[in-house]
């Protein structure tokens, strides 16, 4: 056997190793050892952490989206109109933000006439509803 392909069986061992032991449930815990020790590690040393992710992940991620096939037209009507509706949103939030603080109900018909709704419930009756006011 030559001393290439024995490194390569002694690698594979040792990673099979780590990983049989990666997923062993630590005693008094109900977490695999190895999701514990890459919490420790991303504690301890955050440099080493994302080094040790890093090695795993793709040098190079293609991202495709929805709008390559868009024209630059439609994507600036589509961004014009987003901002429409945020701008209209935004007007609409600042509106009742508007009647909540001029303390006046929150219908625009109580809005507009500057009328107080009342809190018994009996609207022009002029009493209060406490218990025991028989008047």
């Amino acid at each position: 056997m030559s001393e290439t392909t024995r490194r390569k069986k002694t690698s594979i061992k040792t990673v099979n190793a780590i990983i049989d032991q990666f997923w062993v449930i630590e005693q008094g815990t109900d977490r695999p050892k190895g999701l514990i020790a890459l919490d420790f590690l991303y504690r301890d040393d955050p440099e080493a952490f994302l080094r040790f992710v890093g090695q795993y992940l793709p040098r190079e991620i293609v991202i495709e989206n929805a709008f390559a096939e868009i024209d630059d037209a439609a994507i600036e009507d589509l961004i014009f109109r987003l901002r429409e509706k945020v701008e209209n949103e935004r007007k609409a939030i600042e509106a009742r933000r508007q009647l909540e603080f001029s303390g006046v109900g929150s219908s625009p018909d109580q809005a507009g006439s500057g009328e107080i709704p009342p809190l018994d419930g009996e609207a022009g009756e002029g009493g209060n509803d406490l218990p025991g006011d028989r008047g």
